[in-house]
């Protein structure tokens, strides 16, 4: 919540934020705010059996609302994959 109301705030919006989510066939995107108007999905992956799926989600919410920017991030312990990673 308080990412949101940070959102929010920038674009000074009035309205309370509210947290979004949206879910894919594979998995799902953890929270997606919109600037001016254009969706921007934020996909999560705790745990690295997470990670395939929640990065399927992403990608499939970006084709199907066109968004050009998406970004996930991922806290896990395997050292192979990296820890963020813009879409």
């Amino acid at each position: 919540m308080r990412f949101a109301y940070g959102i929010q705030a920038a674009q000074q919006s009035d309205p309370a934020p509210t947290v979004q989510y949206w879910r894919g066939q594979d998995g799902t995107v953890a929270y997606v705010f919109e600037v001016n108007g254009t969706p921007v999905p934020i996909g999560l992956a705790y745990r690295s059996q997470a990670y395939e799926s929640s990065r399927a989600a992403l990608r499939e919410f970006m084709q199907v609302y066109d968004t050009p920017v998406g970004f996930f991030t991922h806290w896990g312990h395997n050292t192979q994959l990296p820890s963020h990673r813009a879409a």
